[in-house]
């Protein structure tokens, strides 16, 4: 059984149809079956309403109205009004709509001798079949209802990325008057393959980083940059979404806009003005939002501030714009030193120190990142600079962040502090990355407690990048949450997703400053925020079980393009070989590969055959993440794996390590398999959740 149809009151009866195949629990050729209630609760099974021709026809869904005025014709001289059923009658790929009537409160059922009652189009003849994609067009679902206003009937039926209005007297003759959706957002999540489920991405056009990330009154604020009118970076402006739980996000109004074509409203970050030191709050008790971001404008780069009294929905730009600039020697008109029109200065993250209760910016200076100091987030003084004497500069270093981590502390009892940094070229897995660094920080510098030759990359995947935390998270909640732009600029502009849309986040991250026993070193620890598994619609259990290579595929009667997998192995040896298959077609020839592999220690994961990889010469293939000592020694490893529509987030050994990455497969690819290689390995768990 699946979608309820025709769903009528008659007579004392509520009356439920539904989709039904009689014969197996698998969707073949639908038919109606039919249940009837007094209560809405206790329902009495009736036979079959309205079967199919043959087993190439399905009879889908529609709707149920009673025909008080016999309209139609069909009532003969009793008490008893005729009951119209319009469905959609599919056969093959071909759906269009019929009618059926019954004289006898729904137990028995006559279809229309002159059916179909509407076509997809009166042009394109039911036989001909050389027409494929007409054939393949969605033209099914119909609800009927009276429209007291017109004496009319209405039917709205769907057109796959929108809506279609008829009208009719009879029931019958029916006339096609309006369409809805386009203009939308109908081509949403369920209507286009690779639209993410749990992950937000822009109703339309471009989007690259999240900005402004901050938590207030009980929601989580998404600003992000966006170009609202093509898929492609242009003059960006400050997109603008809500959550309450960080899963689902409402679009709201852009938020701030450039002030025309050459402007652009790059990224920056947004806090709360508790204490009212802009003085901008009025006698309310909604405190003020104060934006900081970079305006560009052609090569030109310095910190503008906006602010806003309603929670973010509206935003008044600061009349003494800029309020830091690149350099105070250098005047904006002066464009004749190009170098220093062309010097990078941008991406501003505000923090509030308590120890001197003042407010931090840090902004990225090309190739280091300088710290500024302010008491009223207006004014503020440059204090110091960090970077230059610091490896990894093939890249220019993008959307710095500042996080304390009050909890981890040095032996003099100072907060131990992380400083993230984006890397625009030459990242671990190729292209774009993030590193970061681990100091101490006493409200004016930073100090690295690291060589400078230490790289950390924060992921050993592609696709995560310009990632920032939460400002104003609530005391009681305490986390570092972060979100990513799940992208590369190698490859960014190029995504096959257009002309829809580009761009979407990553998941939301708790971010966690550990100690590794085995490697002696801090590291950032990540894994997604647990509000992901209130999504969860079914979960498959899998429990102490022994694989070796003869093992069949123990996934094989499990499907799904959405879900989260734990497990965790055990007897894990340099001889071990784990392969798992996500995103697998039936004929496994398409699919994302994760491999664990024991001579090297290594989590590789491999997008070559995992669908659209050509639509971009730099769209990297395989990539690794090189593990620490802990699997080997303890023979244990623990993988948690995050597949949506179009990409897939793994973390590897409790999010020690984690890898991000983006596939393009086709919508029917959802089997899964996993296999082993070497010695035996005991499975300890599976748990999949299906989202």
């Amino acid at each position: 059984m699946n979608d309820p149809n025709g769903l009528v009151h008659y007579d004392g009866e509520w009356h439920l149809f539904y989709q039904h195949y009689p014969h197996q629990p698998r969707p073949m050729n639908i038919h109606w079956g039919h249940a009837v209630s007094k209560d809405l609760i206790t329902w009495i099974d009736l036979p079959i309403a309205i079967k199919p021709e043959d087993e190439k026809v399905g009879i889908w869904s529609g709707s149920v109205v009673i025909d008080l005025k016999n309209v139609t014709g069909y009532q003969r001289e009793t008490t008893i009004h005729t009951m119209i059923a319009i469905y959609t009658c599919a056969k093959l790929q071909w759906q269009e709509q019929h009618m059926a009537y019954s004289l006898d409160r729904g137990r028995t059922w006559t279809k229309y001798y002159l059916n179909p009652i509407i076509t997809l189009n009166s042009s394109i003849s039911k036989s001909d079949i050389v027409n494929i994609e007409s054939m393949k067009t969605d033209f099914r679902d119909p609800k009927v209802m009276f429209h007291e206003a017109t004496s009319s009937w209405i039917l709205v039926l769907t057109g796959g990325n929108h809506v279609q209005f008829y009208k009719s007297t009879d029931l019958i003759h029916w006339t096609l008057t309006s369409r809805f959706g386009y203009e939308h957002s109908i081509e949403s999540a369920f209507f286009h393959p690779h639209r993410p489920l749990i992950h937000f991405s822009p109703k339309r056009n471009w989007m690259n980083d999240p900005n402004g990330l901050v938590h207030y009154d009980g929601e989580w604020h998404l600003f992000y940059q966006h170009y609202p009118h093509q898929p492609r970076p242009m003059n960006i402006h400050w997109g603008h979404a809500v959550s309450k739980d960080l899963i689902t996000w409402i679009d709201l109004p852009i938020a701030i806009k450039p002030e025309d074509e050459k402007v652009g409203i790059w990224s920056g970050s947004v806090v709360i003005d508790l204490k009212n030191v802009t003085g901008y709050q009025r006698e309310t008790t909604i405190h003020t939002m104060v934006a900081i971001y970079t305006c560009a404008k052609l090569q030109w780069q310095e910190q503008h501030m906006a602010y806003s009294l309603d929670r973010g929905r509206t935003w008044t730009k600061y009349h003494l714009n800029p309020i830091i600039t690149l350099n105070s020697s250098i005047s904006k008109s002066d464009i004749v030193n190009i170098e220093s029109m062309k010097t990078d200065f941008r991406d501003p993250k505000v923090i509030f120190y308590e120890a001197t209760s003042s407010w931090i910016l840090v902004l990225t200076g090309g190739n280091h990142v300088q710290f500024y100091k302010s008491t009223d987030l207006i004014h503020w003084t440059l204090t110091s600079r960090f970077g230059y004497e610091h490896v990894s500069h093939d890249g220019l270093w993008e959307c710095p962040d500042l996080i304390e981590f009050s909890s981890t502390r040095v032996k003099n009892q100072t907060s131990l502090w992380v400083l993230l940094v984006s890397v625009g070229n030459n990242a671990i897995a190729g292209g774009t990355g993030m590193r970061y660094f681990i100091g101490t920080f006493n409200g004016n510098t930073f100090q690295n407690l690291q060589s400078s030759d230490t790289i950390n990359w924060l992921d050993y995947g592609p696709d995560f990048y310009a990632g920032i935390t939460y400002h104003n998270v609530p005391r009681y909640d305490g986390r570092q949450i972060i979100i990513s732009w799940m992208n590369n600029w190698r490859y960014a502009q190029d995504l096959p997703t257009a002309p829809l849309w580009r761009g979407e986040m990553s998941i939301p991250r708790q971010l966690k400053l550990d100690y590794s026993s085995f490697t002696k070193k801090y590291f950032l620890r990540q894994l997604p925020v647990h509000e992901v598994y209130s999504y969860s619609r079914k979960v498959f259990i899998f429990h102490r079980q022994v694989l070796n290579s003869s093992t069949s595929n123990i996934l094989r009667n499990i499907s799904s393009h959405a879900f989260i997998m734990l497990t965790e192995f055990h007897n894990i040896t340099k001889d071990t070989v784990i392969r798992l298959h996500v995103r697998q077609s039936l004929d496994k020839r398409e699919y994302t590969e994760i491999i664990y592999l024991g001579t090297t220690n290594e989590v590789e994961f491999d997008r070559t055959h995992s669908g659209n990889i050509k639509f971009h010469s730099s769209f990297f293939k395989r990539f690794r993440a090189p593990l620490d000592d802990e699997t080997l020694i303890t023979g244990i490893l623990k993988l948690q794996i995050l597949v949506d529509r179009c990409s897939v987030e793994v973390f590897i050994n409790g999010g020690t390590y984690t890898i991000t990455a983006l596939v393009f497969p086709q919508f029917a690819s959802q089997q899964l398999e996993l296999s082993v290689e070497g010695q035996p390995v005991i499975l300890n768990y599976i748990e999949l959740v299906l989202l």
